[in-house]
């Protein structure tokens, strides 16, 4: 059997570390992941480990004012899944949640005063957000729709209690397929010329 572990972050604590990353092993043809988190001191002694079986990524960890823990991760190579874990400051997970998405992949989560906001995305690009209480109950779903512009949120960040978005827009057109025009107008030309092997010449450029 062997076994690998790969670090992928860090929270620091004052005279604590919160070490996350992936278990890796390979039992003959079988390839297994799961999630750990360790709490590690600042002489470099490690303090627990725990394991999530269950999971292979993590959305996002925070430690809490009484040095519990609270984790979010997918369900085990599934990302329309959010499953919450909260630990003791022992490290021991006391309880747990699970909310399903559908077709909706988790794109990102912060944390407010009283519950977390959560960005989804489908793959036709449709996005939502969920806001779920710390108890993992969904409160409930919110969706932006526009008649004439399509909007993609790139990043959602939490500071001193407010949200801040970063996104961009990009406008409908009449076949109902979003992007952009001109864009299509050129690429439509190209697949003319082709379909007719025809060389491509100035004259042919909008």
């Amino acid at each position: 059997l062997d076994i690998y572990y790969s670090i992928d972050g860090y929270i620091e604590k004052d005279d604590y570390l919160i070490i996350y990353g992936s278990q890796l092993s390979y039992y003959s043809s079988e390839y297994a992941k799961k999630t750990y988190i360790t709490k590690v001191s600042t002489h470099g002694v490690i303090v627990w480990q725990q394991e999530f079986n269950d999971s292979n990524l993590f959305y996002r960890i925070f430690i809490n004012n009484d040095d519990s823990i609270t984790v979010l991760t997918n369900k085990t190579y599934n990302i329309t899944y959010l499953k919450i874990y909260n630990l003791n400051l022992n490290g021991v997970i006391i309880d747990d949640s699970e909310n399903y998405f559908n077709d909706y992949q988790i794109e990102n989560v912060v944390k407010l005063k009283e519950y977390y906001l959560i960005y989804l995305e489908d793959r036709n690009l449709n996005t939502k957000f969920a806001k779920i209480n710390f108890d993992g109950t969904i409160e409930h779903e919110i969706s932006y729709h526009d008649e004439k512009y399509r909007y993609f949120f790139t990043d959602m960040i939490e500071f001193e209690g407010q949200i801040y978005l970063s996104a961009y827009s990009i406008p409908y057109i009449e076949d109902t397929q979003w992007g952009r025009g001109e864009i299509r107008d050129i690429l439509d030309t190209i697949f003319k010329l082709e379909a007719k092997h025809q060389t491509i010449t100035d004259e042919y450029v909008l």
